[in-house]
């Protein structure tokens, strides 16, 4: 059941990607479109708005399910949502004077789209997404439980859900801002209903309530979240502001040719996240039982797998982008060689990191993480602005995948072995 929701959801995110490209490019105009594209790019960089609470409490969930049972969850759950709550309201109202405040048209590189398509747009995207955080809960619970087929399910109905509500929107012949809101706002309304349906149909048991929230156990969920949110924005910072920068320094205009390879490409990652995100909270229950036999063997198969299928299906983008892009954009814009086969350099690179992150993150070893990801991140900035303005956008994923290697992969494998055996020395002494 598991290997079919995930197969779902990869398929689900995938059609996603390749309808709307193809819809939004018919109805919108270039700057318009390549607005969307760089809103991506705000996407992801406000993941880590719940300060980490989201991935703090999914690897909490598994140690507490094995050790206190479903009254253990139930109080760990209610008070993540305690928290989530009391963090994501004061937020929102920061958010929303700041895009009134702030010069977004200038920041996003959209002086040709009208200034209030530009905030009411933003706004949206910032408030939908800081909102989600709240019930999307749910499925990090899910995860933490190893019900991680019902997480994929319930994200596969959001994400068509969206799709649907836009290629309606766009029949209708709705406004930029309303299909942004649509976009959005439906996903919005499906994490909400799998909140509802999951604590008051399939598990009542874990229905979060005010009476089980505990300053304790929120303390702890922003002590562990923290490191957490760290990872989140360097991750953020590092892999998904491309979008922002080409906005910055080019306009908007220039995102879309690099944005809509980047998307296709970014299937890749993504198909090998949700292919190993159920391994997170099983590492974290083999480590109680001091495992590391099964750790071992686990993440070398999940190493190889990821290894496999970026490089053909990367190999696969790069050998037919002549007939793929030009059939999926009508002709819209032509793609640079050399940029597709950075980008399929770089799929290969992100899958190793997505496989390692998952083994480091079920085993709690999570400063070590904030170590190498500040030192990327701090990293990046400069080498991505260097190597796009001497090699122009293609510059972009080669100097990540650079940088990613240096900083991050390669001392993960050196000094792996070593953390593992301590780890494993630390559980079976408690």
């Amino acid at each position: 059941m598991g290997s079919a929701a995930l197969a779902i959801s990869r398929a689900a995110s995938f059609v996603s990607l390749l309808i709307l490209v193809r819809v939004l490019l018919e109805h919108l105009t270039r700057d318009q479109f390549g607005l969307w594209m760089t809103f991506s790019a705000i996407v992801a960089v406000l993941t880590f708005a719940d300060l980490g609470l989201g991935y703090g409490l999914m690897s909490a969930t598994a140690r507490v399910s094995v050790r206190e049972g479903t009254a253990g969850v139930q109080r760990l759950l209610s008070s993540a949502i305690a928290a989530t709550t009391a963090l994501t309201l004061p937020l929102c109202v920061a958010v929303a004077i700041g895009v009134f405040v702030l010069p977004m048209s200038e920041w996003l590189g959209a002086t040709a789209i009208p200034e209030s398509q530009v905030r009411n747009s933003t706004l949206i995207v910032a408030l939908g997404l800081l909102l989600t955080s709240i019930p999307a809960v749910a499925a990090r619970v899910q995860s933490g439980l190893q019900a991680s087929h019902i997480a994929s399910l319930w994200s596969a109905a959001a994400t068509l859900a969206g799709l649907a509500a836009v290629v309606l929107g766009t029949n209708a012949g709705v406004s930029f801002t309303w299909l942004v809101a649509l976009f959005v706002g439906t996903p919005l309304l499906v994490t909400v209903a799998n909140a509802f349906w999951y604590f008051r149909v399939h598990s009542p048991g874990l229905l979060p309530t005010w009476a089980a929230v505990r300053p304790a156990e929120v303390r702890g969920l922003f002590r562990i979240g923290f490191l957490f949110f760290v990872l989140q924005l360097c991750a953020a910072l590092t892999f998904a502001t491309d979008n922002l920068i080409l906005a910055a320094e080019l306009g908007v205009d220039a995102v879309p040719t690099y944005a809509v390879p980047a998307r296709l490409f970014s299937c890749i990652g993504l198909g090998v996240a949700i292919a190993v995100q159920p391994l997170w909270p099983a590492y974290a229950e083999a480590l109680e039982r001091n495992d590391l036999e099964w750790i071992r063997r686990t993440f070398v198969r999940s190493l190889l797998l990821a290894s496999i299928v970026s490089v053909l299906v990367g190999g696969a983008f790069y050998y037919l982008r002549d007939l793929i892009f030009p059939l999926w954009t009508r002709g819209a814009f032509e793609v640079d060689d050399s940029l597709i086969a950075a980008l399929a350099l770089w799929s290969v690179v992100d899958a190793w990191s997505v496989v390692l992150g998952i083994l480091l993150n079920g085993l709690h070893i999570v400063r070590f993480q904030v170590v190498i990801s500040l030192a990327m991140t701090v990293c990046s900035f400069p080498v991505r602005y260097w190597f796009l303005r001497h090699l122009g956008p293609w510059g972009l994923p080669l100097a990540t995948s650079i940088v990613c290697l240096v900083t991050a992969i390669i001392p993960c494998f050196i000094v792996l072995p070593k953390i593992l055996k301590e780890r494993s020395a630390h559980t079976s002494t408690i």
